[in-house]
């Protein structure tokens, strides 16, 4: 085994795609460079070039860059960045996004509204071991970072935590989904129209996010019914891409009365305030 060689190749795919290189990648890789240096810049461009590298980079731009960009727009001198802040300033009244559920920036739905749109983030998040983790990857933006469940009671709750700190549940065959339940904690658990108050925010604020892993709709019911009415809804369902309407969703009659269903992604759904 030729240790630097190991190194290097292992070293470019942490850099790159964040995680160490696969035996399989340090064997053909170091029998590439062993005839032909050259090679590495060849490792290098297939890595750019890879699905994983376009799904990680976001991830990689904000390690290593001190300014990264919104997105990689091709305008000359990001005019559709100016042109995305002046559309949301003119449409959302109040620039305040509620995110529950919110880890941290990596796949976060607040994170690029407040660092590229000067939006204020009331973060929740239920995990304390990821208070250290968000405290770090939001340091600088307009946050307030409230760690506690939520549901639409209070009390305490066990709260079943994964493989990893990012996988976490008050239901434990929700957190066993994606591996092992590795240790079960109490958590103080809140209804989310209570903090919103203690936080005195509007009752139209811009944006809510749901990530709650079993309890968004419970969430979403009683926020609504509380007279909260974000201008936008963004949470958490099973199987949202087959989803056309709002029906067969254990939504309350004020959800459906008030909000209009207005796409998905492969996990979340779009609600949007009918006027």
């Amino acid at each position: 085994m030729d240790k630097p060689v190991y190194a290097l190749i292992d070293g470019i795919h942490k850099v790159l795609l964040g995680r160490p290189a696969d035996e399989r990648s340090l064997e053909h890789w170091s029998s590439v460079l062993a005839h032909d240096q050259g090679g590495i810049a060849e490792l290098i461009s297939l890595l750019l070039k890879s699905d994983e590298f376009a799904d990680k980079i976001g991830v990689f731009c904000k390690k290593h860059l001190e300014s990264p960009p919104f997105l990689l727009e091709k305008s000359q001198n990001q005019e559709i960045k100016k042109l995305f802040d002046l559309v949301l300033s003119d449409q959302i009244k109040h620039k305040i996004i509620v995110d529950v559920g919110a880890n941290g920036a990596q796949g976060s739905n607040s994170y690029d509204l407040m660092r590229y749109f000067s939006w204020q983030g009331i973060l929740i998040e239920a995990n304390p071991r990821l208070s250290s983790r968000i405290n770090e990857d939001f340091a600088g933006l307009n946050y307030t970072l409230v760690t506690t469940a939520v549901s639409n009671f209070a009390g305490h709750t066990n709260l079943f935590l994964g493989v990893s700190d990012g996988i976490s549940s008050m239901h434990e065959n929700n957190t066993s989904y994606w591996g092992k339940v590795n240790e079960t904690i109490e958590v103080a658990v809140r209804r989310l129209p209570d903090i919103l108050e203690e936080h005195t925010i509007p009752r139209d604020f811009g944006l809510l996010s749901i990530d709650a892993e079993g309890e968004d709709i419970k969430i979403l019911n009683d926020t609504i019914q509380s007279g909260y009415r974000p201008q936008w809804i963004l949470f958490e369902a099973y199987l949202p891409q087959q989803l056309t309407s709002l029906d067969g969703l254990n939504l309350a009659e004020v959800v459906k009365e008030n909000y209009a269903f207005v796409g998905a992604t492969h996990s979340n759904i779009f609600l949007k305030q009918k006027i």
